[in-house]
């Protein structure tokens, strides 16, 4: 489902890029994902590039909802706080879920999206950084694949 969204997606994008007589290119930022995030799209009117830029705007956001581990609503959010019980999720998230372990076992864990536990130790994503105990990371290390 969620293949055939990004391929319907950029085929569509594709399709107004190839069909721009001219070479404008129009550029559209907004944050998501924890940085900033900008699209370049080639159009011949700014109201198709404005329509790209929307898609790529709300899909990107879309995911976001699913997969941040900052938004306590987010299906990640939920995996994460359940304790090994069964929560709900979306089928794009199962979907992404599923590619993200073939690509862990491909490159053979240098992508582990069980490592989260263990990165959130050092609080990166707060002002006050500090250096988990060795038992804080044993423990942590116990609920990653690693």
């Amino acid at each position: 489902m969620l293949k055939k969204k990004i391929l319907y997606t950029s085929l569509l994008l594709c399709a107004f890029s190839l069909t721009a007589s001219a070479s404008q290119v129009y550029l559209d930022e907004f944050q998501a994902l924890g940085t900033n995030i900008t699209s370049q799209v080639k159009a011949d009117t700014e109201e198709k590039a404005q329509f790209c830029q929307k898609v790529i705007k709300d899909e990107t956001l879309r995911l976001e909802q699913l997969l941040s581990a900052y938004i306590p609503s987010s299906d990640i959010s939920k995996l994460g706080t359940s304790n090994g019980n069964w929560v709900e999720v979306s089928p794009d998230t199962v979907e992404i879920l599923d590619l993200t372990k073939d690509i862990c076992e491909i490159t053979d864990g240098a992508l582990d999206p069980t490592v989260g536990t263990l990165v959130k130790l050092w609080s990166v994503d707060h002002p006050n950084h500090r250096v988990p105990s060795p038992q804080e990371i044993e423990e942590a290390l116990k609920k990653s694949r690693l």
